[in-house]
């Protein structure tokens, strides 16, 4: 086969290996959900909570890349680089960062940030890993990653028109959207014995 093909079109084996088997989305939705629950606890102290979500954030993810590199070891995959070793990652994770923010400033130019409740922040914790998760789940073919994807798009698109998510964003995405990515994790680690 073609190389230029080969690149473009991956082995199931390939895709199958880009699996992180929930080792960084189940970790991530620990940190946001303590996160956003330290910030709605300390609703004064907002520098303060987010310093500490920026905290819980970086510790998630080295407890999953030292997570992912148990799987990978355990499944034979010694030489295999972790999801955050990866240039695709980094690139795809800034393309969600900046489609979240092209999304937020749509926001902000209809106005919708004067709705009573309205938190960027809570926004973009939930539209940043769906995207990123979204678009990984489509590229690599991992259907977990998709479905989760979807899940935190239709999350974030509630989260400014439901009353009740509105008055308590930080709780609503903390629960929510932390619930989500803990789910999935759990999800990928049921995969990862399966594999095993």
């Amino acid at each position: 086969m073609h190389t230029g093909q080969s690149s473009r079109w991956l082995h199931p084996t390939e895709v199958e290996s880009q699996d992180d088997f929930g080792a960084l989305a189940g970790p991530l939705g620990v940190a946001i959900w303590a996160g956003e629950l330290l910030t709605a606890a300390l609703p004064t102290a907002s520098g303060l909570s987010l310093a500490l979500l920026a905290a819980l954030l970086v510790a998630a993810l080295a407890v999953g890349h030292r997570l992912e590199r148990r799987h990978l070891n355990a499944l034979g995959r010694h030489r295999q680089r972790g999801t955050l070793h990866r240039r695709e990652t980094w690139g795809v994770l800034s393309w969600a960062v900046l489609w979240a923010y092209l999304l937020l400033a749509v926001a902000h130019a209809r106005a919708w940030h004067w709705l009573e409740g309205w938190s960027d922040r809570s926004l973009l914790l939930v539209l940043i890993p769906g995207l990123y998760y979204l678009c990984q789940g489509l590229r690599l073919g991992v259907r977990r990653w998709t479905i989760l994807g979807i899940v935190l798009a239709a999350l974030a698109a509630l989260l400014p028109t439901i009353p009740l998510f509105r008055h308590q964003p930080h709780l609503a995405a903390g629960f929510l959207a932390g619930g989500a990515l803990s789910l999935s994790g759990y999800s990928g680690q049921r995969e990862f014995l399966r594999q095993r």
